[in-house]
């Protein structure tokens, strides 16, 4: 039997040596770029980001951000930095989003292209995202996006009929985040779960992610 640990570390805690061997996770599972990032990147190469950047791009407040890894029999097998980022099995996502609550928080969210992500979040707030509030997300996304201390999160800009009523391309509730991705996988992921159940945050766009808040009292 495997032992599983979770391990939430404090963002003045966070070794270089910790986000080195994030690093290598997120170069092994996060994915490829997509076709519409040959202006600045290889379609098909792995997605990278060095132990400096994920320290700048992810973990800019030091008061507000934290490291949550999984241990399995004393190998380090995923973790998350501020949103989900990359894991090597998503059964743990519930695990990691509900390690990274606090007990005030009023809002709980995620900006992520994939699905998958998105129900663990609302999971982990014990809501079923079939139910998820659409208009406390219209009402409140921009103003809790720009107070993010994560710069891309900052400048995405807002899309889907649930923020422009006159949007016509099946989004509903995501972000322009300009990430050029393969959406290969969320996509695959994406028609099965709409194959059994209700999807509420709409297409899955080049370069977007979904937005999904939930109060979480």
């Amino acid at each position: 039997m495997s032992d599983i640990s979770y391990q939430r570390v404090a963002d003045h805690d966070i070794t270089d040596s910790m986000l080195k061997e994030a690093s290598a996770l997120f170069k092994r599972y996060y994915g490829v770029w997509g076709e519409a990032a040959k202006a600045f990147a290889t379609p098909g190469k792995r997605v990278r980001m060095s132990v400096g950047r994920l320290r700048t791009l992810l973990l800019p407040d030091p008061d507000h951000c934290s490291l949550v890894r999984v241990v399995v029999n004393s190998q380090i097998a995923g973790h998350a930095l501020w949103f989900i980022r990359t894991t090597a099995d998503r059964v743990w996502l519930l695990a990691y989003l509900t390690n990274m609550r606090e007990a005030q928080d009023d809002v709980f969210g995620i900006a992520s292209s994939h699905p998958a992500a998105c129900m663990a979040a609302s999971k982990a707030c014990k809501t079923d995202l079939r139910d998820i509030d659409l208009d406390f997300i219209r009402q409140t996304a921009s103003a809790i996006m720009r107070r993010s201390p994560v710069e891309y999160v900052q400048n995405a800009r807002l899309v889907g009929s649930l923020f422009n009523k006159a949007t016509f391309d099946g989004s509903v509730s995501s972000a322009d985040t300009g990430f050029f991705v393969d959406h290969a996988e969320p996509l695959q992921t994406l028609d099965g779960v709409r194959s059994t159940s209700q999807w509420p945050l709409g297409d899955l766009l080049e370069g977007h992610e979904f937005i999904m808040l939930t109060r979480v009292r």
